[in-house]
């Protein structure tokens, strides 16, 4: 009976005034956790941070809230981190040559490290190779009069589709991959807020799927960050996400 008046009053409460925001960090519940899981720092200024770790990638960034139509929550996202220049390379024009020579090196971009596995390929002419243990993607083909585009694909970062010019001899380089994201900037979100208290945040992020987050403090997101995105990953949070400690419990 306790339990029924509870939940009747809540929703009263809900219907008349609205769902109050109750800012924090909150993390995905295990029971939640499955090919993704989140963390979302919400600030008493109406800003957010975010954190999502995905079978294919992690992404963070930053953000506006807002609690609309009484109860639901609309996320503006500002800021997702991406690198605006990837490519870095040098191409060469022979008219004289038969054959177009591409040696790119790819390289991870939050720690310039060499990665191997990469598909380097021409779709249009099923052409290409896969970079070695070093990052080193060579092979040869032959030089066209007409443009075509090179792409460079691996599982768990955004793809590039290169344009490579006409009659190009020469391709080299290094040519730098991001994660896959799950949002862009000035994406806007809204989710329907299930529950939203001093400890726990439930939304429904699918239309048959809610998802619940407990609030934790800045200790144990630093751990979990640290354990999922590994030290390089973390630094890179520290250094363009994380915003004050706030330990602090309604």
């Amino acid at each position: 009976m306790k339990i029924i008046i509870t939940t009747i009053l809540t929703s009263l409460t809900l219907l008349c005034f609205g769902q109050e925001p109750h800012p924090g960090t909150y993390f995905t519940t295990k029971k939640d956790i499955g090919f993704e899981s989140d963390i979302f720092q919400f600030q008493e200024d109406g800003t957010f941070s975010y954190i999502f770790f995905t079978c294919t990638g992690t992404g963070f960034g930053k953000g506006i809230y807002e609690v609309v139509s009484g109860d639901s929550l609309q996320l503006q996202f500002t800021d997702c981190l991406k690198c605006e220049e990837n490519i870095q390379i040098e191409s060469e024009e022979k008219l004289a040559e038969d054959s177009l020579e591409i040696n790119l090196t790819i390289r991870e971009w939050t720690d310039d490290s060499e990665l191997a596995g990469v598909n380097v390929y021409f779709p249009s002419e099923r052409k290409g190779t896969v970079s070695n243990e070093n990052g080193q993607a060579t092979f040869k083909t032959n030089i066209t009069s007409e443009n075509r585009t090179l792409r460079i694909q691996f599982i768990g970062y955004d793809p590039i589709d290169l344009e490579v010019p006409a009659n190009t001899s020469r391709l080299t380089g290094n040519v730098y991959l991001t994660w896959h994201w799950i949002y862009d900037s000035s994406d806007i979100k809204t989710y329907k807020i299930l529950k939203w208290t001093r400890s726990k945040l439930k939304l429904k992020r699918y239309p048959d799927w809610s998802i619940t987050y407990d609030k934790v403090n800045d200790q144990k997101t630093d751990e979990l960050i640290k354990s999922r995105m590994g030290e390089t990953r973390y630094e890179l949070y520290i250094n363009k996400i994380k915003t004050p400690a706030n330990d602090t419990y309604e």
